[in-house]
């Protein structure tokens, strides 16, 4: 084999690679995308049906949340308005 059909293989090789790597990440960001969609639904869900008792940690302009759903104050109020429009 000469060395212009060895690099001509291995270019080859890698662009494969990289066609493949490409498909790859577009699966996962699709994946991605239906997971934070899920992830949302249920979050929205939570916001609408617990009944909020908020807590926070002891540090510093630590956020308020709900002891059982575990959402942020201000996530519950933006996830309460979203699903009233």
């Amino acid at each position: 084999m000469s060395n212009e059909e060895e690099i001509a293989e291995l270019v080859s090789a890698r662009r494969q690679l990289d066609e493949r790597f490409k498909q790859k990440e577009m699966e996962l960001d699709e994946f991605r995308k239906k997971v934070y969609q899920q992830a949302r639904e249920i979050e929205t869900r939570l916001a609408n049906i617990c009944e909020h008792n908020y807590t926070r940690d002891n540090y510093a302009y630590a956020p308020l949340y709900c002891r059982h759903c575990f959402l942020e104050k201000e996530q519950v109020w933006r996830l309460k308005a979203r699903s009233q429009n």
